[in-house]
């Protein structure tokens, strides 16, 4: 589940940048022709949630698979 997250999280990022005219990719590109770092904070929201997600999913696998951490 994480990797299949992380996957999906690459290509919405690739899905916003290659269609500008809409959501954050249009924000990210309308705000780099207006101040050079003026679209970190807009692109930063989809690093918080990606990065909260896997940490979550994580967290489930220790939960659903304790076996895992134990030691041989």
């Amino acid at each position: 589940m994480r990797m299949g997250f992380g996957v999906g999280w690459s290509y919405i990022l690739l899905a916003e940048m290659v269609d500008v005219g809409r959501g954050i990719g249009g924000i990210i590109i309308t705000s780099q022709r207006r101040a050079p770092r003026a679209h970190l904070p807009g692109a930063g929201d989809h690093r918080v949630v990606a990065f909260l997600t896997d940490k979550l999913w994580a967290a489930v696998g220790r939960w659903l698979f304790p076996y895992r951490a134990a030691k041989r």
